[in-house]
């Protein structure tokens, strides 16, 4: 069943029908499109899907465990419990650490990959933290729909556990207009990964040779780290409306993962318009607690502090999508594109006022076309660690 195929929208209507001609609870029918959705695809991309049963189950254990005791060392160990098997299937260096002292576990490494990985553990981290913090113990069945939910668990958008299981135990009567603006979003959101998205990746640098670039003109060198901005873009945020438009059907609003990132002004603004739901993960669970810890390490300088915890959260983002290096070359960029961006507005606000900053320099439309065309330029270029796209560099350092 794979994505965007007749067959895929056929089964996701075919539930619809099933919950609205039945009358479904909401839960109900998002855990009939999960326990259903969720394998089906698994088996089309020939991934083993009882190991993420194991480890869901692992959760639900870890989930009673935390409500128990609600203790944070219930909570500390619990995510470590969670950290271990992430590690092994993430990472090669970690994998490879553990067959060599248990041998036997080598049978796990390869059947047991599977999609989705990073994200369930953002989502594990968050449902941990929540149960922690909520009176009432969420049930195995939120549990299963919040970590496997069929629209959105390979990539988002993510939630915290308590927004999420809010929306599941709410009345819904599958009015007219949540499907079609469901049915509308999912066109949208078709339109752009399929038409738009396919059609840009053939033209971008993903697409060259890179052994053959002498033979490629210089201004298309340069155009085609554009056109996979572009790319990416219209892919995910296609995706993500794919996503949304599913959940909306079924009365779950998933939220928005993407705003007007090509009009942002600065990194920190590009970013919050990319991957919202992304970035708000990363400022509650890794920018907030980094930020608190520096300043109980009498780190006092605000600028200090942000840019410190920013390049911290960056770094182990960029680690977090995979074990290779273009990854934590990533993250170390942006974390030093964020730290430079806070040195700057600092330096910028002692310099002129905050007064001076609000109401001259950032209304002026000239700073704003200059601040817009540099930070597109921040992210275009950050793509060349991304496809590692060095060759590329090189070729075009040499003609100048």
């Amino acid at each position: 069943m794979p994505f965007n195929s007749l067959s895929f929208y056929l089964f996701v209507f075919s539930v619809y029908l099933f919950s609205k001609i039945f009358k479904l609870k909401k839960v109900n029918a998002a855990f009939l499109l999960t326990l259903i959705g969720t394998p089906l695809y698994f088996i089309y991309a020939k991934k083993h899907f009882i190991i993420l049963l194991a480890l869901v189950g692992l959760a639900c254990v870890l989930v009673s465990w935390i409500y128990k005791k609600k203790s944070k060392l219930a909570l500390i160990s619990s995510l470590l419990m969670a950290l271990i098997p992430f590690l092994f299937f993430r990472y090669s260096l970690v994998s490879n650490a553990f067959i060599e002292l248990i041998p036997f576990v080598s049978t796990l490494k390869r059947p047991a990959i599977f999609l989705g990985m990073a994200f369930l553990f953002l989502r594990i981290v968050s449902l941990f933290t929540d149960t922690l913090e909520d009176e009432e113990k969420p049930s195995i069945k939120e549990i299963f729909c919040y970590l496997l939910y069929f629209p959105s668990f390979i990539s988002g958008p993510l939630e915290r556990m308590e927004d999420f299981r809010e929306k599941l135990n709410t009345e819904y009567d599958y009015n007219l207009e949540d499907l079609f603006e469901g049915v509308y979003r999912i066109i949208k959101g078709s339109f752009k990964k399929v038409v738009i998205g396919n059609t840009l990746l053939n033209l971008s640098v993903s697409n060259l040779s890179m052994e053959n670039l002498s033979q490629v003109p210089s201004l298309y060198l340069v155009l085609s780290l554009y056109l996979y901005t572009l790319t990416i873009y219209f892919d995910f945020s296609g995706y993500s409306d794919i996503a949304i438009g599913i959940g909306r059907i079924f009365g779950v609003k998933i939220p928005e993962n993407f705003g007007a990132p090509f009009k942002a002004r600065n990194i920190q603004e590009f970013w919050n318009n990319w991957h919202i739901s992304f970035m708000h993960w990363l400022r509650d669970y890794l920018y907030y607690p980094f930020y608190r810890l520096l300043h109980k390490l009498k780190i006092r300088a605000t600028s200090l502090l942000m840019g410190g915890s920013f390049l911290i959260t960056f770094t182990i983002a960029g680690l977090w999508h995979g074990d290779s290096l273009k990854y934590l070359y990533t993250g170390l960029y942006y974390g030093v594109c964020f730290a430079f961006w806070v040195a700057y507005k600092s330096l910028l606000e002692e310099k002129l006022g905050k007064k001076e900053v609000k109401n001259k320099y950032l209304k002026s439309n000239a700073i704003r076309y200059l601040a817009i065309f540099i930070t597109l330029n921040i992210y275009t270029f950050s793509l060349i660690f991304y496809v590692e796209a060095y060759a590329l560099v090189e070729e075009l350092w040499n003609r100048i």
